[in-house]
């Protein structure tokens, strides 16, 4: 019996050695569910495409190829301008691109609320594809007409216009476009006369139809203004936004609409970065980042201040959202108003 007993005892104290040799317990470096060490997100993992749907030398594309550079520190970055069937192509190949490795981004303006909104374009910017990153620039459009047109100030232009009724004409960007909605405040504000055109193309295509004599104006972001500006092959009239302090002299002096006696408009630009919907957790936060990054290097900042931009990120991913959700009710809200104002 003494035996009996001392057997069991045995098997008791074996079986809770077992037990305690195999009990889970909570490390910090392991992950809850499957007990595997936590990783960071990996991301890219492959060469990355930033689509432009708009073309080469605009101001759209080299702002994207500048944060381009920058980011190849990790990894193979590159840019690629897709401007077919008015950059829908390329928004329709990021869309239905693999999420599983996120390698093609698109890097668009806000602009892409109107087109949605106006039917353009069927994909909804904030719920068919996934806003990732975002940053507002505290730059300005501006009035560009030919270096050779008869009158040197915006007031010789409104009046000229009005001595010869319907010969000046007006760039208004593509169908349903947040030029649309500029070029609307900018008429109703200085009571121009003028017709519109469509411009189809990057804001350096449309002031290629001005300086050719085919478009009397336009209204064009700070880059490409500054550009054609220094080179002495344009002239310009006035900003329809405010200026930022960080632009260069020649662009400071230039008066504002509100300089001359009307109002501003309120249309401004920001930049997005987006993704394909559905890819891995972590993934879209590791986007933000890497932009976040390169958008604060010396290089990219250095960059965009030559060009007179002076752009602020919209943060992590979680404000970035909220704070496009903010934008898009407000693009809702102009392009209801300028529907209302054609009738």
């Amino acid at each position: 019996m003494k035996k009996l007993i001392a057997l069991l005892l045995a098997a008791l104290m074996a079986l809770s050695m077992f037990g305690c040799g195999t009990k889970e317990t909570t490390d910090p470096n392991t992950d809850a569910k499957d007990g595997s060490e936590a990783t960071e997100v990996k991301w890219p993992s492959t060469a990355v495409q930033l689509v432009v749907a708009y073309s080469a030398g605009g101001g759209t594309d080299l702002t994207a190829r500048t944060l381009a550079e920058a980011l190849g520190a990790n990894g193979n970055f590159g840019v690629v301008n897709m401007t077919d069937g008015g950059g829908v192509i390329g928004w329709e190949q990021v869309r239905t691109s693999d999420a599983s490795i996120c390698d093609q981004l698109i890097f668009a303006l806000n602009s892409m609320f109107v087109t949605y909104l106006s039917g353009v374009s069927d994909i909804n910017p904030m719920t068919d594809i996934q806003p990732v990153f975002a940053m507002d620039g505290n730059s300005s459009y501006f009035v560009v007409v030919n270096k050779d047109a008869p009158y040197d100030t915006l007031d010789e232009m409104i009046a000229y216009g009005k001595e010869h009724p319907g010969e000046l004409t007006l760039g208004a960007g593509a169908p349903g476009s947040t030029m649309t909605i500029l070029t609307s405040q900018f008429i109703k504000s200085t009571g121009l006369d003028c017709s519109l055109v469509a411009t189809n193309g990057s804001d350096a295509d449309a002031v290629a139809m001005v300086m050719g004599g085919n478009m009397s104006c336009y209204l064009t972001n700070q880059t490409t203004t500054q550009n054609y500006l220094e080179a002495g092959e344009v002239k310009v009239l006035a900003s329809v936004l405010p200026i930022s302090d960080k632009s260069v002299d020649s662009i400071k002096a230039i008066p504002t609409l509100a300089d001359l006696g009307y109002e501003n408009c309120t249309m401004g630009t920001t930049f997005i970065v987006w993704a394909p919907l559905g890819a891995a957790d972590g993934v879209y936060e590791k986007i933000n980042e890497l932009f976040n990054a390169a958008l604060a290097t010396e290089s990219v900042q250095t960059s965009l201040a030559e060009r007179g931009c002076d752009y602020v990120s919209y943060g992590n991913l979680e404000e970035t959202v909220a704070r496009l959700q903010s934008d898009y009710a407000s693009a809702e809200s102009a392009w209801n108003d300028y529907m209302s104002s054609q009738g």
